[in-house]
């Protein structure tokens, strides 16, 4: 689901089943080569019964909209 970076701890995401209702659209790492950056898109199922997201460290900005 998440951008695969050593330089992320993703650790908190271990275990979870994400790829089925989430699906990563968009990186500016590998899309547009940024590196002191990093911008991601996602497609998520528009209803799930439950999506459990870990606590995380670093900041996350995150903005919702309807297409």
């Amino acid at each position: 689901m998440v951008f695969d970076s050593t330089r992320f701890d993703l650790q908190p995401y271990a275990g979870l089943d994400l790829d089925r209702s989430v699906r990563l659209t968009y990186s500016s790492w590998e899309d547009a080569e940024w590196q002191s950056l990093l911008v991601q898109r996602f497609e998520h199922d528009p209803v799930v019964e439950e999506l459990t997201l870990p606590a995380a460290a670093d900041l996350h900005l995150g903005s919702v909209s309807k297409w």
